[in-house]
């Protein structure tokens, strides 16, 4: 069961911050950042950064710590990281903020974290974040929920975290089916949770006839109930979750 936390990005980058440097007094407590080549936002606090693309200076910051490319979707792109971790240990503590939404399969991606390192905290967008209307947000000049990039809703439940891939349907879902209410500012949506040992997530599958009676858990299968189509079963997770 996960404490998950929502609110603005800049709340839970200083409180992280402020976990990693009360931490990191045991200089033998290792960092690795999954994702964190693009934000600078932990660089002082990290030992290893595992990315597509290198970490290059950016807001002023550079990184000093050891880069190791690799793509993280796919099970040999992790070679080079865990030929390292062979050598040094598994990490202490793992990082992995604003990526997972990004990936088309981020639940290999979770159950590779969980294997290097003991720990870790995670931080993604919202469902509140993922249902906005973002047009004129990053230079998308057209309507859509969300960015137009992102291809996953995450929101939580009862202390667990559950997956929804975005679907086509999600830009016409209407305004008046959700009940959830939203902040005024994107940045204000951000998911995110500290974990040890395990990360407890469900991954929604977008269908809902003949599966099985034991499909998923409880909240999961109380939002199955009734429903004709899989967008209805998005509806019901997402006006009912956190």
């Amino acid at each position: 069961m996960h404490n998950f936390l929502y609110g603005y990005e800049e709340d839970h980058k200083a409180s992280l911050n402020q976990f990693l440097a009360e931490k990191r007094i045991d200089n033998n407590f290792k960092v690795l950042d999954v994702g964190g080549s693009v934000g600078p936002w932990f660089w002082d606090k990290t030992d290893v950064i595992f990315d597509l693309i290198p970490p290059t200076t950016n807001y002023g910051n550079t990184f000093n710590g050891e880069y190791i490319s690799g793509n993280a979707t796919l099970p040999e792109g992790w070679k080079n990281l865990n030929d390292y971790i062979e050598k040094n240990g598994t990490f202490d503590f793992v990082i992995c903020r604003q990526t997972l939404e990004d990936l088309g399969h981020p639940e290999f991606v979770v159950n590779q974290l969980q294997k290097v390192a003991k720990a870790g905290w995670i931080g993604v967008p919202s469902k509140h974040f993922e249902l906005m209307n973002l047009q004129g947000v990053y230079g998308c000049n057209f309507a859509t929920r969300g960015l137009h990039h992102h291809r996953w809703i995450y929101t939580s439940k009862n202390g667990k975290w559950y997956g929804l891939p975005k679907m086509g349907w999600t830009d016409s879902i209407l305004d008046s089916s959700l009940t959830m209410k939203f902040n005024g500012s994107p940045w204000a949506h951000e998911l995110s949770f500290y974990w040890e040992k395990n990360i407890d997530v469900f991954w929604v599958l977008p269908y809902c006839d003949n599966l099985p009676d034991n499909y998923g858990d409880e909240f999961v299968r109380s939002c199955l109930k009734g429903v004709q189509h899989p967008w209805d079963l998005w509806i019901n997770i997402l006006n009912n979750s956190d």
